[in-house]
């Protein structure tokens, strides 16, 4: 019986990248991230898209969507800004963190779960 993916969300469709510039997800991802650089999650996401983003090192890595947090676990690792238009940041330099986040289409925003 062969595997079939039941949702954007499921991982096994992802598409891995060693991120070391700044890069702009086009779906759902695994990043791993070597060095200094700016996420910027998709501006037109698919309901349930998810990535997960993995700071391997000491560097900064700074990602920006429209992004709730409901794990407040975040809070102690990770700096939150929301900007003067709304737009929102979520920047890690705690090497071997990892974030989850999925885009909900009936929030209408980013969750790091």
């Amino acid at each position: 019986m062969s595997y079939i993916p039941l949702s954007r969300a499921d991982l096994a469709s992802a598409t891995p990248y060693v991120v070391d510039a700044d890069h702009t997800t086009t779906g759902t991802e695994i990043l791993k991230c070597v060095d200094d650089a700016v996420v910027v999650l998709n501006l037109s996401p698919k309901d349930r898209e998810t990535v997960l983003v993995h700071l391997s090192t000491s560097n900064t890595i700074q990602i920006v969507g429209d992004i709730h947090i409901y794990n407040s676990y975040y809070y102690n690792i990770a700096e939150y800004n929301i900007a003067e238009y709304g737009g929102i940041t979520l920047t890690l330099n705690t090497k071997d963190t990892t974030v989850h986040l999925m885009y909900v289409r009936a929030f209408g925003e980013w969750i790091a779960i």
